[in-house]
């Protein structure tokens, strides 16, 4: 390392982090979302209704939301970086 230089991470390289961790939850997002819809799906096409459909659906659309929540978390990070340089608490 550099004499002077701190291990504190620049602003470049935290961007880089983060743009990875929000491609990551924006897959994870868009893989809960598609199991949802494909969960959903095959409820509608049963002609009855079964608790393991249903069982599905729930679980499923659980999952969707959770990985919503982190993928919007983690954008509003990179965003705060990117557009105001708010340097995230920890990476």
């Amino acid at each position: 390392m550099p004499e002077g230089r701190s291990n504190d991470p620049t602003r470049t390289e935290l961007e880089e982090l983060w743009l990875l961790k929000l491609w990551e939850a924006q897959r994870q997002y868009y893989d809960a979302a598609a199991k949802w819809r494909e969960a959903l799906s095959e409820q509608q096409q049963s002609p009855v209704p079964s608790p393991d459909g249903n069982y599905a659906v729930s679980r499923a659309a659980r999952v969707e939301a959770v990985a919503r929540r982190e993928y919007a978390r983690v954008l509003e990070v990179f965003m705060d970086l990117v557009v105001k340089g708010k340097v995230p608490p920890s990476a």
